[in-house]
């Protein structure tokens, strides 16, 4: 059996002024464990504040609320006062689902492609045919005729 744990976030309140944080990944599986801590310190800490503050107008116990809201990821913060909106994760519900719908959509694509080079091309031979006879004065598309 193989599990894969893409991200996880601990933070550790050591300090009251300024958090420790530890982003732990790690992927498991049955041959091999993987292992990355990164921790960010306060001087890091402290350029996210700056970098915060010149963006928005959050003082700086909001941005340091806003910060550890989103995990330190200060461009989130930034994102969210400027109103942009996270994109959310493309999820597959099940395999056929997925499968079905994508073949949906090539079928809807090859009829609406197959649709409209038949119909370019009856317009082609309407017009032509509409050159060559004398009586027809104007050719509408779609088939409607004047003369």
């Amino acid at each position: 059996m193989t599990m894969k744990i893409v991200a996880c976030s601990i933070t550790i309140n050591v300090r009251k002024k300024y958090p420790i944080v530890m982003y732990l990944q790690y992927k498991m599986s049955s041959s091999n464990i993987l292992t990355i801590i990164n921790e960010i310190d306060d001087v890091r800490i402290k350029e996210m504040c700056e970098i915060v503050s010149r963006q928005t107008d959050y003082s700086l116990d909001e941005i340091k609320d806003k910060l550890i809201e989103y995990n330190y990821q200060y461009i989130d913060v930034i994102k969210e006062y400027m109103g942009i909106e996270k994109e959310k994760p493309y999820v597959i519900a099940s395999i056929n689902q997925e499968i079905y719908k994508q073949i949906r959509h090539r079928l809807d694509a090859a009829t609406k492609d197959y649709n409209s080079t038949q119909y370019d091309k009856l317009w082609k031979e309407l017009a032509d045919d509409a050159d060559d006879a004398d009586d027809v004065k104007e050719c509408r598309p779609r088939g409607e005729w004047r003369t």
